[in-house]
């Protein structure tokens, strides 16, 4: 059963009306119960609420990119060319003891972005890494490079928050750093 904000109003409103009929001791403590009963429904409700909310943002990402949001994001740009670097493939590992997993292989889009890389629940505090195969991307254009590929390896400290990872990139250069 779901109960909103109007029904716990009334469900409450309905409890005191019945307590006016039942002698002191009794309302006392069928008055703490309810207490207790609301305080309940109060944080069941508030933490439907911030799912709701959570649920919103991520459709209203999808209506707006297309894609849903990820918690961990990352962007290539073509300095050398001033445009994003689409058709980079990307690869996502993950720290488990001693070894580099891979967690999800992609590809740039037009835009030079990998959409939803991670889910909120695959995003969890540890040491990732991403490679990016630029070789690959610069022969397509046919331009040398002295990076065949470029690996950037950080620490997630606080999950919750949003990573983003873009790297500035041309045939014989990169740089990165923490985004928002």
């Amino acid at each position: 059963m779901t109960m909103n904000s109007m029904d716990v109003i009334f469900y409450i409103a309905s409890a005191i009306v019945f307590l006016a009929f039942v002698d002191n001791t009794t309302a006392c403590c069928r008055t703490s119960e309810l207490q207790n009963e609301v305080n309940d429904l109060k944080k069941r409700l508030e933490t439907t609420q911030t799912e709701l909310d959570r649920q919103n943002q991520r459709i209203n990402d999808l209506q707006k990119n297309g894609t849903m949001s990820s918690p961990l994001s990352t962007h290539v740009l073509d300095n050398s060319r001033g445009l994003p670097g689409d058709g980079i493939a990307v690869t996502l590992y993950k720290l488990q003891g001693d070894d580099f997993v891979v967690i999800k292989k992609d590809v740039t889009n037009s835009d030079g972005r990998v959409p939803g890389l991670l889910t909120d629940e695959q995003f969890t505090a540890a040491t990732y890494k991403l490679k990016f195969e630029t070789k690959e991307y610069f022969d397509r254009l046919g331009m040398q490079t002295f990076y065949p590929y470029v690996e950037t390896t950080f620490t997630v400290m606080d999950p919750k928050s949003h990573h983003h990872v873009p790297i500035l990139l041309s045939p014989f250069a990169y740089s990165t750093y923490r985004g928002s």
